[in-house]
């Protein structure tokens, strides 16, 4: 809802479903302090604050959006999220500008540096707030490598990352009993990321590989260790928020009857999913790293990746490229041992 005109109010916008994600427990402490917030969700992030429980102003259409923000009558500060559309982004930078209000853009994740910020690949960070904030230090020389003015950076570490180590070395044998099946061994979180539709047709030439190839090499590799060890797996394939869950039952089809592999989709839930899988499988995702960050194993699957990935090459997620590593990956290197230590989100 939209708050009362006459309170001093911090406006958080969200239009991709990971900085929705980020800013749920940042929105939450802010309200416990008495700030009135005013939350506005692009389409994209709607999904991330129904699940965080977030009440939210619903947005599709930047005329909607400005006709919120110019209610409000004593905005005092704009947090935003980022996206592949800084142009857009722009606009509300620039209504805060205009009227005075400081804006914060959060970057959610070790991608995208400049894209984020830049209307064209020729004219570079032409597209920004008054300050940067990065998850780690890591991100922040990126950004600067890539043309960001290092002034406006700030290193605040990721919102959505504090509460996970509480997790650490937990499992939730109860959600597992419940999403595998009886005849399986193992339970294998797949999680997907829109490649497909980012890349287009350049997929091959600038990432190497696709999402559903990334799962192919994952199916094939485990049925072969199915047969070696008489173990059967059930893979959960999670869509990434952007991807239609529409297509995935029909690929999952071409997995129907092998002797070794069930494949399900599942569309709700996050670092549960983690906690009750054997292993989170992904490639790029952020979950992947929160799957880690809990302590659980995992492994990134980039089959002839052609790029490197902050990601995982920046905090020593295990990657495979083929499926002899995978093989050997899935055989010996990924089963559940004590960790001694919490692995650190801001190195």
């Amino acid at each position: 809802m939209t708050p009362p005109k006459s309170d001093p109010t911090i406006i958080v916008a969200a239009r991709q479903a990971g900085s929705a994600h980020a800013f749920a427990p940042v929105i939450r402490a802010l309200s416990m302090r008495g700030y009135c917030v005013a939350p506005l969700a692009f389409e994209a992030a709607t999904g991330a604050w129904i699940a965080d429980d977030i009440p939210y102003q619903a947005i599709t259409e930047w005329a909607e959006a400005q006709h919120i923000l110019d209610a409000l009558e004593s905005p005092i500060f704009l947090l935003t999220g980022t996206s592949r559309s800084p142009v857009e982004d722009e606009r509300l930078w620039d209504w805060a500008r205009r009227h005075g209000v400081p804006s914060l853009a959060f970057v959610d994740h070790w991608v995208n540096y400049w894209e984020r910020f830049s209307s064209s690949p020729r004219i570079r960070f032409d597209c920004l707030p008054d300050r940067i904030a990065v998850i780690d230090t890591l991100a922040a020389r990126r950004m600067v490598e890539a043309g960001c003015p290092k002034e406006c950076l700030i290193v605040t570490g990721h919102p959505g990352f504090d509460a996970l180590v509480q997790y650490c070395g937990q499992r939730d044998w109860a959600l597992r009993q419940s999403l595998m099946p009886a005849d399986c061994d193992g339970l294998i979180l797949f999680v997907s990321e829109p490649h497909s539709v980012t890349y287009g047709n350049a997929i091959h030439q600038v990432l190497g590989y696709t999402e559903h190839e990334a799962l192919d090499l994952l199916v094939q590799c485990l049925q072969t260790v199915g047969r070696d060890t008489g173990q059967r797996w059930c893979v959960l394939v999670k869509p990434h928020p952007v991807e239609s869950p529409n297509a995935w039952p029909q690929r999952l089809e071409a997995y129907v009857g092998l002797s070794h592999v069930l494949c399900r989709m599942i569309q709700h839930g996050r670092v549960e999913l983690a906690l009750a899988a054997d292993l989170v499988v992904g490639m790029t995702s952020l979950l992947l790293y929160e799957a880690w960050l809990c302590g659980r194993p995992v492994l990134s699957v980039q089959p002839r990746a052609r790029m490197t990935s902050d990601l995982v090459d920046g905090h020593s997620i295990p990657v495979v490229r083929n499926d002899a590593e995978l093989t050997s990956a899935l055989m010996t290197g990924w089963r559940d041992e004590p960790l001694s230590a919490i692995p650190s989100a801001f190195g």
